[in-house]
C-alpha cells in the first residue's frame, strides 16, 4: 500500500484546510495506508479533529513545549530585522511572520527527510518548498482557488509547480486553470464525513468561517438589516461563529444597524453538530470560497442554504435543486431569500433533498476512488 506524508501548516488550529486533510488522511489511513501528518507548527495538546490511531503525526515547531524559546526569539529578531528573514518562503504568504529563516531552515530539512511514496503539500508555499527540495513523489494540493493568489504568487506558482508531479484542485473549474501550465492536474474535492444529526430546528440563522473580508460576514450583516424588523417578528436569531481580524470591525456593523438583538458573534467551536442540529437556515455570504465544507456540512446536517453565486466553491456545490443562490452581492436579494425560505416550508423540504443528493458525491468512498483511478494509476 503507497504511503503518504501530508505538509500542512497547524493540526492544532481550527479551519477548513485542517479539516479537509484530515479528514483526507483518515480515509486513505482506514484502506491500510500509512499516513504520517507533518505539522509545521503544534500550538496544543490534541489535534483540532479527531486523528486515525493509526497515523503518524510529527511536528517541526513546538509551541505546546513552554519551554522551546528559539523559534520565538529568531521571529521576535525578524520581526525587527531582515538577517533572519526567511529565503524562500515567498513575501505573499499569507502567515510571513510566523516564518523565520531558522524555521524555513528547519522546514526543509524535514522535506528532505520525508521518505514516504508520496509526499503532500497543503498550501502554496509548502507546494514551492516540496517542489525545490522534496525527495519522493511530490503532490502539491490547492486548498485556494487560482485567482484568490495575489497576482506575483499567481506566477510564482505558474513557474514552481511545473515541478511537481501532481497538483489536485478541488474544482474542475479551477483544474482547467492549473491544467494550462501542468499536465498531471485532477480534481480532488474535501470529504464530507458519515456523520448522524439529531435536528432539534429552531429559529436560528447560521453562519460560520473566519472573520475576514472574501467570507462576507458584513453582507450577511447588512442583509439581516434589510429584514430586520421581519426576523423580530418572526422570533429569528442570527447567530454568526469564528475567529478572526475583522471581529471588531463585525461588531461595529451590528452596532451601527442597531441589530444587537438579533445578530450574535460568537467563538469558533469544536461542536458544530450542535451549530448545524439547531439552525434551520445556514448562510453562505462568502465573496470567494476555495469549496466550501461549511455548504456540504449543513446540507448533510438537513439545513437549508442561502447564498451568493461566488467564484468557484458556491458556483460548484449550488444550484436551484438544493439552495436558494442569488446575484454577488446584492444583499437584498439576499435577505429576501431568507425570508423565502422562512415562510416556505415546502421549498425547505424540497432543497433539502436536493442538499442529501449532493453531499453523496464527496463520500468517503467517492473521493478514494478517485485517487485509486487517478493517482494511483499515474504514477
Amino acid at each position: 500500500m503507497q504511503s503518504f506524508t501530508f505538509l500542512i501548516h497547524n493540526i492544532y488550529y481550527i479551519g477548513g484546510t485542517t479539516r479537509a486533510v484530515i479528514n483526507l488522511a483518515n480515509t486513505l489511513s482506514e484502506r491500510g495506508h500509512h499516513v504520517t501528518l507533518l505539522t509545521v507548527f503544534k500550538s496544543k495538546a490534541s489535534p483540532a479533529y479527531d486523528v486515525n490511531e493509526n497515523i503518524n503525526i510529527e511536528c517541526i515547531i513546538d509551541y505546546s513545549n513552554k519551554f522551546n524559546f528559539v523559534p520565538l526569539i529568531m521571529n521576535r529578531v525578524n520581526k525587527y530585522t531582515s538577517l533572519l528573514s526567511p529565503k524562500f518562503i515567498h513575501r505573499d504568504e499569507p502567515g510571513l511572520n510566523q516564518f523565520s529563516s531558522y524555521i524555513e531552515r528547519k522546514i526543509i530539512k524535514a522535506i528532505q527527510s520525508v521518505d514516504t511514496d508520496y509526499i503532500v503539500g497543503t498550501r502554496a508555499t509548502y507546494n514551492f518548498l516540496i517542489a525545490d527540495f522534496s525527495k519522493t513523489t511530490s503532490i502539491g494540493m490547492e486548498h485556494m482557488h487560482f485567482n484568490a493568489h495575489p497576482k506575483r504568487m499567481q506566477q510564482l506558482i505558474k513557474s514552481k509547480y511545473i515541478k511537481l508531479d501532481f497538483i489536485t484542485t478541488l474544482t474542475d473549474e479551477d483544474r482547467d486553470l492549473y491544467a494550462l501550465f501542468h499536465h498531471n492536474v485532477f480534481t480532488l474535492p474535501n470529504i464530507i464525513q458519515d456523520v448522524t444529526y439529531n435536528r432539534n430546528e429552531t429559529n436560528i440563522i447560521a453562519s460560520l468561517g473566519r472573520f475576514e473580508y472574501e467570507k462576507g460576514f458584513d453582507l450577511l450583516i447588512e442583509s439581516v438589516s434589510h429584514i430586520a424588523e421581519s426576523l423580530r417578528k418572526l422570533n429569528f436569531k442570527v447567530n454568526i461563529y469564528g475567529e478572526g481580524s475583522e471581529r471588531h470591525r463585525l461588531h461595529e456593523y451590528i452596532h451601527n444597524y442597531e441589530l444587537e438583538d438579533i445578530i450574535t458573534l460568537y467563538p469558533m467551536t469544536h461542536d458544530v453538530a450542535s451549530i448545524y442540529n439547531t439552525s434551520m437556515i445556514v448562510a453562505i455570504p462568502s465573496r470567494s470560497e476555495g469549496f466550501g465544507m461549511v455548504i456540504l456540512e449543513a446540507m448533510q446536517a438537513g439545513c437549508n442554504i442561502v447564498s451568493f453565486n461566488a467564484p468557484m466553491g458556491p458556483r460548484t456545490l449550488l444550484n436551484e435543486q438544493n439552495a436558494m443562490v442569488v446575484d454577488c452581492f446584492n444583499t437584498n436579494l439576499f435577505s429576501e431569500a431568507i425570508l423565502t425560505l422562512i415562510e416556505n416550508p415546502k421549498l425547505r423540504h424540497q432543497l433539502k433533498q436536493g442538499g442529501y443528493d449532493t453531499v453523496k458525491q464527496y463520500s468517503k468512498d467517492a473521493i478514494y476512488k478517485i485517487i485509486e483511478e487517478v493517482l494511483f494509476t499515474k504514477k
